[in-house]
């Protein structure tokens, strides 16, 4: 039985979800897709709608509870955002980390980061000292595999969902290491840019403004054909 892909979706056209949907498809190709939340109109695979009326966070919190009762989907998912793509396969998807909230939370502030972000890692790192002593830091921009029965404890909770999740049900000898995949445009982030064209790593994450970028010198050579879950 193939691997079952979960993607959470904004509305809109989205030519990064087509990219994604691209990799899942070329490196998955007996996987199931689902997408919740939004669709674009080029998209013809399995689809819940959830009104995306509020913020991202709350959007993706609404979005992650709607898959719980859908007997449909398996209990165990990988979740995906729709800028996140492979780029090589992986029998088994390993449950990443970047290393403690802690160290997290020092970096960013070290080096001028969003205070809003960091105060929310400073409330993470607060309610998931409750599970783990030192929490581990489960915000990567890579996909998580979870069961919906464990999501559906901490989905409703009001902190960023993966490492609420992660500390709760990850063992931390279950874990593995690494930098971040996100690529931010030249003046942003750079003390944390990913290098795309020398991936360490097999995922690639892009922003908006780093999107068409990645898929002119990456994407577009990796996957230059439509999935079967396109309108031609």
């Amino acid at each position: 039985m193939g691997k079952t892909f979960v993607y959470i979706c904004r509305p809109g056209h989205n030519e990064e979800l087509r990219y994604s949907i691209r990799s899942v498809s070329f490196f998955y190709p007996n996987s199931t897709i689902w997408i919740v939340g939004g669709k674009p109109d080029w998209y013809n695979g399995n689809f819940i709608e959830v009104h995306q009326n509020s913020n991202s966070f709350k959007n993706v919190r609404r979005s992650l509870a709607a898959i719980i009762d859908v007997d449909e989907i398996p209990d165990n998912v990988i979740v995906m955002n729709d800028d996140f793509f492979f780029l090589k396969r992986l029998n088994k998807i390993p449950n990443y980390i970047s290393g403690t909230l802690k160290d997290k939370i020092f970096y960013y502030e070290e080096n001028e980061a969003s205070p809003s972000y960091v105060s929310r890692l400073i409330d993470l790192r607060t309610h998931c000292k409750r599970f783990n002593k030192e929490p581990l830091d489960f915000e990567l921009h890579v996909p998580i595999s979870i069961n919906k029965k464990l999501l559906s404890r901490v989905v409703q909770e009001n902190v960023m969902w993966r490492s609420n999740y992660g500390n709760r049900f990850i063992n931390e000898d279950d874990t593995k290491k690494i930098s971040d995949v996100k690529v931010y445009p030249k003046s942003q982030y750079n003390f944390k840019n990913y290098n795309y064209l020398k991936p360490k790593y097999p995922f690639v994450s892009t922003q908006d403004d780093t999107f068409e970028e990645v898929k002119n010198n990456l994407l577009e050579k990796m996957f230059p054909n439509p999935s079967k879950y396109e309108i031609i």
